[in-house]
């Protein structure tokens, strides 16, 4: 029994040494630590860029929004230019 538990514990340790390894110093590749850090870094400089965007969104809305009232202002005083002139225009004709 405690023979066993020996063999399971050096099983135990001879595979932590070697994820430890793995981890530390990488198994032909970047180490898993190196790895992790790059991914941390990516994800942030990802939220980063979304944000931009967001605020970028946010402002060409504002901006469209306000491009948008101003054409429906010039719009509107055309088309009231337009009826005045034409109502002008049919008073003028009644005229005796």
């Amino acid at each position: 029994m405690i023979a066993e538990i020996r063999r399971d514990l050096q099983d135990a340790s001879r595979d932590l040494a070697s994820l430890t390894r793995i981890i530390r110093d990488g198994n032909g590749r970047p180490p898993l630590t190196e790895r992790v850090a790059l991914l941390e870094r990516t994800v942030g400089d990802v939220n980063s860029t979304l944000q931009d965007v967001r605020v970028a969104l946010k402002n060409t809305t504002a901006e469209d929004n306000k491009g948008r009232w101003g054409l429906v202002g010039i719009i509107v005083a055309g088309l009231l230019s337009l009826m005045a002139a034409v109502l002008s225009a049919i008073i003028l004709l009644n005229k005796p």
